[in-house]
């Protein structure tokens, strides 16, 4: 459907949902604006917690690096590891 886009959400007790999102105007399809927005304005609720802290982005990066750790020697790899905790 011209506009929109079609997501699938797999759960992890295997159901599928799939959602129809509409695109909005600008980049990442009006995203970068409303969250620019909301980073400026301030938001008084965060439900969806769309806006991460610095905290929340060095995690993901953890995330990602004990992942390929964990491909690369074919173990599991925990944060706290990484982190040296």
């Amino acid at each position: 459907e011209a506009g929109k886009k079609q997501l699938r959400v797999y759960g992890v007790d295997g159901s599928i949902a799939d959602y129809t999102v509409p695109d909005l105007e600008g980049e990442h399809g009006g995203s970068d604006g409303l969250l620019l927005k909301a980073r400026i304005r301030g938001m008084e609720e965060d439900p969806l917690y769309q806006l991460a802290t610095s905290r929340s982005g060095a995690m993901s990066c953890m995330i990602g690096a004990a992942a390929n750790i964990s491909r690369q020697t074919e173990r599991i790899v925990s944060i706290s590891e990484e982190l040296g905790e």
